[in-house]
């Protein structure tokens, strides 16, 4: 029961103080409080505040900043209505409280600063007040305050909003960055209202103008020009008002100072108000005068290169028939003497040399073809299961006549293992007789060549790795990165004393690249031989097979023994006399009848005169008075005659128009008498 009456007490109390508080605040509002006691540091302190003092308040309540009075510490003593709507506070919840209660966080020690300066005389600083998310920029004055008991001075604090003032600011720096980027941008920037008169432009804009542009249309202070339908207007105005953005318009302007037309590319946005209502138009002109002449020039080194390139292209062309037409007769001489057994023996190592050095001719003449198809992306593979053994071992038996006569010492290690890769048999033979050749070219007399090879299982998949190892001349480190490159053999004295074109590296390091594998080279430096190594994907041989099975790859069936092929009547057209006269003695050797014409019209007339008695014709596709593809095409159409094209030419282009025309194969210059004979048998099967 006692403690319900202590506790009725307190409240009693409490409500007592409360009202006693609020009688003070609504008389310190009407000037009716000659005092206040506030409690600090240093105990309860009295601030008088004199009934004299009325008219000043009611002065200060009548200022449009605001105004309080502090203590030292920053309570609020008094402050003015107009203090409390800025700070945003009831006036009862502003008196008698901290000034820091208002300021923003970050400005504390700003807050401290200006009290301290307002203690010693006068201070000043620019505060941002806040209350709850609201900020409000404002300058703030403080002085001292004396008063009459002698007692702690207050302080007399005046605030000013800025926030006006800082925004008439930020829209004059705003201006000044407008009229900024106006005056400097490297583009011509143009703004119109929606009559399309222009209200502003940048000084590059300026440049572009044929008169004075504010207030004119733009069409005629830019009088553009534009390729389109007749009186279609260059700017879509209409669309741009309907609050589209248009890029990209190509337009022309004539510069009367210049003398010249300008190239420029335009584009317009809508310009917006503060309703994002459309008020108006900006366009931005950019000169590609400069980019489009250099475009132009590049176009134009493009096409003199492309026109370079095929010249070129041609100029190998010619030239590879050039060099093979007269490696012809040689070859066929040679091979019809290699096979008369009325030949002395000891003359025959004397052809087989000459057979030799007439084959690496054409070997060298293919290079250049094949790096010219490299080049133009041309090389193409015709893949198949093959063994890859039996590449190699092709490949070694070509080189195996200069490697025997070197007395150069071949080590084999090919593992037992299956060999078997997706390939193109003899673009991979190619490959590996180059090596095989280069290592015999670069290892002196007694010198030793290692072939090994195996199978490796990685992260890849299966590969099967070929490597040839040789003790000869060596690479050094400085020439080896580039050894793969066309034309690339080192040392120029290297080229004069062993020959070549170096091309044979850089053809098989593409080869092998596409067919998915990798070609590396290795040495330990000059005399101390070299290694290159091989790298090829087995590849989805399981599939590859199945493949085979349902479409087997055609193969050239082997050939029957000589005698069992009858005599045929073969018509040869061929304008080179010395090719066309050991071409029919080779071809009479062999039993066959050969009628030889030396032009189109020849060839007609002989075919006609045999009364197309024909069984095969021959010839050559560079013809005086036409080529062998108008001819074979005329004699197919009359007697349905086979043919077999010879041609100097060997690019993939030209095997096609040969096919296209009616010949049944392509063989290039000079002709193997091997490869002519199976041609032989293939069409006397046929």
């Amino acid at each position: 029961m006692a403690n319900e009456i202590d506790l009725a007490a307190e409240v009693q109390d409490l409500r007592a103080r409360l009202q006693e508080a609020e009688e003070t605040l609504r008389a310190i509002r009407r000037g009716e409080v000659d005092a206040l006691v506030v409690e600090g540091t240093r105990g309860e302190q009295i601030y008088t505040l004199r009934g004299a003092d009325h008219s000043y308040r009611i002065f200060l309540e009548a200022m449009h900043e605001g105004a309080a009075t502090l203590t030292a510490g920053g309570v609020i003593l008094y402050c003015n209505r107009r203090f409390a709507e800025m700070v945003r506070t009831p006036l009862e919840e502003v008196i008698g409280f901290p000034l820091r209660r208002f300021v923003r966080p970050t400005d504390f020690l700003d807050l401290e600063a200006v009290l301290r300066e307002g203690l010693g005389g006068t201070g000043r600083r620019e505060l941002c007040f806040q209350t709850g998310a609201e900020t409000m920029p404002v300058y703030v004055t403080t002085s001292a305050l004396p008063l009459d008991d002698g007692g702690e001075p207050a302080i007399c604090l005046v605030m000013t909003d800025l926030t006006e003032q800082k925004r008439s600011e930020r829209l004059v720096a705003d201006e000044k960055l407008a009229r900024s980027i106006f005056e400097h941008a490297t583009e011509a920037i143009v703004v119109c209202d929606t009559q399309e008169k222009v209200l502003r432009t940048s000084l590059t804009a300026r440049r572009l103008c044929v008169c004075d542009p504010i207030g004119e249309t733009f069409s005629r202070a830019f009088p553009l020009r534009r390729e389109g339908p007749a009186g279609a207007p260059v700017i879509p105005f209409a669309e741009v008002f309907a609050g589209n953005v248009v890029q990209g318009i190509e337009a022309a302007l004539t510069l009367e100072k210049e003398e010249e037309d300008c190239e420029l590319q335009v584009s317009a946005g809508p310009l917006r108000g503060s309703d994002d209502e459309v008020i108006g138009c900006v366009l931005t002109l950019t000169d590609v005068t400069a980019r489009r002449r250099a475009e132009l020039e590049v176009d134009r080194a493009r096409r003199e290169a492309e026109a370079a390139n095929q010249a070129k292209d041609h100029f190998l062309a010619t030239l590879s028939h050039e060099l093979r037409t007269p490696l012809t007769p040689v070859l066929a001489v040679v091979s019809g003497l290699q096979e008369n057994g009325q030949v002395p023996e000891n003359v025959r190592p004397q052809l087989a040399m000459i057979q030799r050095n007439v084959e690496l001719e054409a070997r060298l003449i293919d290079d250049m073809l094949d790096l010219t198809r490299i080049a133009r992306g041309k090389l193409e593979l015709r893949r198949e299961v093959a063994d890859l053994r039996q590449a190699v071992d092709h490949a070694l038996q070509t080189a195996r006549a200069d490697l025997f006569d070197k007395g150069l010492r071949l080590s084999l290690d090919l593992a037992e293992d299956d060999y078997s890769v997706w390939a193109d048999t003899p673009r991979l033979t190619q490959v590996f007789w180059n090596l095989f050749s280069n290592a015999v070219k670069f290892t002196p007399p007694g010198g030793a060549i290692s072939v090994r090879a195996w199978r490796v299982e990685d992260g890849a998949g299966p590969q099967l790795v070929v490597e040839v190892e040789d003790t000869g001349i060596g690479i050094e480190q400085d020439v080896l990165s580039g050894i793969f490159d066309a034309f690339q053999q080192g040392e120029l004295a290297i080229t004069r004393r062993f020959g070549g074109l170096g091309l044979g590296l850089a053809i098989s390091k593409a080869i092998v690249e596409l067919h998915g594998g990798s070609l590396n080279a290795t040495s330990a430096g000059r005399g101390r031989g070299a290694k290159f190594s091989v790298r090829l994907p087995v590849g989805d041989l399981s599939l590859s097979r199945e493949m085979a099975r349902i479409g087997p790859v055609q193969e050239s069936p082997v050939p029957p023994p000589e005698s069992e092929v009858s005599p045929l009547s073969i018509l040869l057209v061929e304008d080179h006399v010395d090719t066309a006269e050991a071409m029919a003695d080779l071809l009479r050797e062999m039993g066959h009848r050969v009628t030889v014409a030396g032009s189109v019209a020849g060839g007609l007339d002989a075919a006609e005169g045999l009364a197309g008695r024909i069984d095969l014709v021959l010839s050559d596709l560079g013809l005086p008075d036409g080529t062998g593809l108008d001819l074979m095409a005329k004699l197919h159409g009359r007697y349905g005659v086979k043919g077999i094209a010879l041609s100097g030419y060997g690019m993939e282009e030209d095997v096609r128009k040969s096919l296209e025309a009616g010949f049944d194969r392509h063989l290039t210059k000079p002709v193997n008498l091997q490869a002519l004979q199976t041609a032989i048998q293939d069409a006397a099967r046929g």
